[in-house]
């Protein structure tokens, strides 16, 4: 359908450092089709065991961005978000491109904590301990939330070719909430 090169044409309406999330599949697209399309490198986040020998890693990319005059890309994937929230900070994007939005569509972001007092708290969402002995992560919309909130974002762009859900307009409210930084209460 064109909605990488259609959120490159939309991404590159701002400037500053550009911000892609999504799926392995989509990532592979923009890593694929950007160079194709445009001036700018893609840079890759991959998980540590997806890494070559030849990976150049984040720092050394935004400096030769910075020596070249060039606009970083950089494009993460949803598979392990919460451990990549760090990562959105350093790059400081101005534009966040979420592709497959829908896939980060799920608004059960808080679990309710209910007192004997009968006042209720919220606690962040978490996932299950992958690996034994390893501490719960945030699950991806959680910090698919963290990310889209980052200040220095000026534009937040939402891609997907999935049709919404017949006439159920409250599953919208999970992806255009990152869209719209609690635009819609």
């Amino acid at each position: 359908s064109g909605k990488t090169r259609g959120g490159l044409v939309a991404a590159l309406s701002r400037s500053g450092p550009i911000l892609v999330l999504g799926p392995a599949k989509a990532r592979r697209a923009w890593w694929q089709q950007t160079p194709a399309t445009s001036y700018l490198k893609v840079h890759r986040i991959l998980p540590e065991s997806a890494q070559r020998a030849d990976t150049q890693p984040l720092d050394e990319y935004l400096e030769e961005c910075r020596t070249e005059k060039r606009r970083p890309l950089v494009v993460v994937g949803f598979e392990l978000l919460a451990d990549y929230v760090s990562v959105a900070r350093q790059i400081r994007p101005s534009v966040l491109v979420i592709d497959e939005l829908q896939l980060l569509g799920d608004w059960r972001r808080w679990d309710t904590i209910y007192r004997e007092d009968g006042t209720k708290s919220y606690e962040r969402v978490k996932t299950a301990a992958t690996e034994a002995g390893t501490q719960d992560r945030d699950t991806r919309s959680v910090a698919a939330r963290d990310i889209s909130r980052l200040p220095c974002i000026e534009l937040a762009i939402g891609l997907t070719a999935t049709p919404v859900d017949g006439g159920r307009p409250t599953r919208m409210w999970g992806p255009f909430d990152l869209l719209t930084s609690g635009g819609f209460g």
